[in-house]
């Protein structure tokens, strides 16, 4: 589970592994990497957000980074301003992996939105 403040840019490292336990990472050289967002609570079930790779429709390095497709890392940014739109509460987030006709699901898992003391902005 991940937990994170209303408003804040989420920058969010994840490494996929082939191995666990051999420590081997899943080489992520041409795979499109698609990651969601979605409200789990009854109010926020109707909230989702889309991140993919670059070299998916739609998708850019802004979303989703890929920092070393060798050691199957990268990174999932979500704006301040998207973050701000979140409500409170629990979502659901996944993460797809595909190349040709080859799709997997590799991580499901949970993400805490939680509101923030410090509101101003500065001048």
């Amino acid at each position: 589970m991940l937990n994170y403040f209303q408003g804040d840019t989420i920058e969010q490292e994840f490494k996929l592994w082939e191995n666990r336990k051999l420590n081997l990472p899943l080489n992520l050289t041409g795979y499109e990497i698609r990651f969601q967002l979605q409200g789990k609570d009854t109010r926020n079930r109707n909230i989702k957000l889309k991140k993919a790779t670059a070299n998916v429709v739609g998708g850019s390095n802004n979303q989703i980074l890929l920092t070393n497709a060798q050691s199957g890392t990268f990174v999932v940014t979500i704006s301040k301003e998207e973050s701000q739109q979140l409500l409170i509460g629990k979502y659901l987030y996944e993460i797809e992996l595909t190349k040709g006709d080859y799709r997997k699901t590799f991580v499901q898992n949970e993400i805490i939105i939680e509101s923030t003391l410090i509101n101003w902005i500065s001048k």
